[in-house]
């Protein structure tokens, strides 16, 4: 016959184990609707992306990205692709550089976003910046070549079928030559800001001193009074 004292012991223990079981159940119920959330939100980015809402898209991948819900490394960086091609179509190749510099500190080995930003740094006239991206995608497909697999995990999808890899590894470094020979020319250091800000030349001197602002606001904010001393 059991004594009171070896009851008491054994409520205890039970009540333990359904706290603890009550408590997985909850973290299951919040990471399940944190996905769905996260989930609902990309299908709302992607579907304004498509539609060419890139303010809006912008904003739902904002949520995503600068909320407080917990999401899967490779979710974060495949949203900073998506939102870096969202600024990059509305003008603001500062912002979209941006997050495709945080999306490679995720992917390191992102060919997209690799390429990606070297076309940016093309298109403002960061020509060397531009070689060296491309030559690491270079790296990145003669080393798939060499191991017959694609770097990471066996279950990451490939963002470039291995069949077409010797293709683009020839237009690659075609496009590398063309770009050393704009450097040989003397292509160096003509970085067009305005286009890096997302202005227009010949724009007023109240439009500079606003983009300037909102940019060091956003990625300095503690220079932000610094273009305006005289």
């Amino acid at each position: 016959m059991s004594s009171p004292a070896d009851d008491e012991g054994r409520r205890t223990k039970i009540d333990r184990v359904e706290n603890i079981e009550g408590s997985a159940t909850i973290k299951r119920e919040y990471i399940t609707k944190s996905r769905e959330l996260l989930l609902r939100r990309r299908a709302a980015a992607l579907a304004a992306l498509d539609a060419g809402l890139f303010t809006e898209a912008i904003r739902h991948f904002s949520k995503i990205l600068e909320g407080r819900r917990p999401a899967p490394q490779a979710f974060l960086a495949e949203s900073y692709l998506h939102r870096a091609s969202a600024y990059k179509s509305a003008g603001r190749t500062a912002e979209s550089i941006a997050d495709l510099n945080r999306a490679l500190a995720l992917e390191p080995t992102s060919t997209v976003a690799l390429q990606s930003r070297a076309g940016l740094f093309e298109f403002i006239g960061c020509i060397t910046d531009s070689v060296h991206d491309l030559e690491h995608v270079k790296l990145i497909y003669n080393s798939i070549l060499r191991d017959r697999k694609p770097p990471g995990p066996v279950w990451k999808p490939r963002a470039v079928p291995y069949r077409e890899i010797p293709g683009r590894l020839c237009s690659l470094g075609s496009k590398i030559q063309q770009l050393k020979q704009r450097i040989a020319m003397g292509e160096t250091g003509n970085v067009d800001y305005f286009k890096l800000i997302g202005l227009r030349r010949g724009c007023s001197r109240s439009e500079l001193d606003l983009a300037h602002l909102l940019l060091v606001l956003r990625h300095k904010p503690e220079k932000s009074m610094s273009f305006f001393v005289f």
